[in-house]
């Protein structure tokens, strides 16, 4: 039986343009940013590791409020950029940190020379900011080559654009391509990113790798925090996927 989504209640991504707990050791913030002329907000997550070490996935701008936050919870050690897509700001954190770390997605490298030398995201990369933090290719998507993350002391899963949840907090021109994309009003994968998934049975694998994680809460590159029936809700998004056997 599937089971409705309700929006949560009284929620607008504006509330989160300055960083926000999530968790313990987790915040995230958020930004509007342009596609193609419409505004959505894209969404930065910041994980506090062992002495104070902080990781930050899909960077956002650095504005001086920000750096000072940040400063406030640890040193930024890491930086992430978690898909071929999110990238767009990790050069200015690396310019007010350059002593972090840019992990970036396969394939990253190809399209943007200068990010080349990173180490590639894969199953290991928590060799480099330890065990609390584990990181899950997602295979068979090349295209995108997205890693996810799972924070296991709070069971927190950390994505991008793995799932996308679009709502009455955006502007109707969103709705209106969310509702045709498959992603209006509930967490789902848009029919335009089901297309980069050339390689069903290895996406199918890691997908259940990430299920049985058996996540509390998905913390989305675009659309608010799933904070009820996580797992579930993962399980609905990949339905379409052949081969899946949650």
């Amino acid at each position: 039986m599937k089971l409705p989504t309700p929006p949560p209640v009284a929620w607008s991504p504006q509330w989160e343009y300055t960083l926000s707990p999530v968790t313990a050791d987790i915040w995230i913030v958020r930004h509007p940013l342009m596609v193609r002329g419409v505004e959505i907000t894209t969404c930065m997550t910041v994980v506090r590791l062992p002495e104070g070490r902080l990781w930050l996935h899909s960077p956002v701008p650095m504005d001086v409020t920000l750096r000072s936050q940040l400063a406030g919870l640890g040193r930024v050690s890491h930086v992430v950029a978690p898909n071929r897509h999110h990238h767009r700001f990790v050069r200015q954190a690396l310019a007010h940190w350059p002593q972090a770390t840019l992990h970036a997605a396969p394939g990253l490298g190809l399209d943007h020379p200068d990010l080349a030398a990173a180490p590639l995201l894969g199953a290991a990369s928590s060799l480099h900011w330890g065990a609390e933090l584990s990181a899950w290719p997602i295979e068979g998507q090349p295209g995108v080559a997205e890693t996810v993350f799972f924070h296991h002391p709070s069971r927190t899963l950390i994505v991008t654009d793995l799932l996308t949840w679009f709502g009455p907090w955006d502007a109707w021109p969103v709705r209106a391509w969310a509702r045709l994309q498959g992603c209006l009003g509930e967490p789902a994968v848009p029919q335009r990113l089901r297309r980069h998934y050339t390689q069903r049975a290895a996406a199918a694998r890691s997908i259940a790798q990430v299920l049985a994680l058996q996540p509390r809460r998905i913390v989305l590159g675009h659309g608010p925090v799933v904070q009820a029936q996580a797992t579930e809700r993962l399980v609905r998004a990949f339905a379409w996927l052949p081969g899946l056997d949650p």
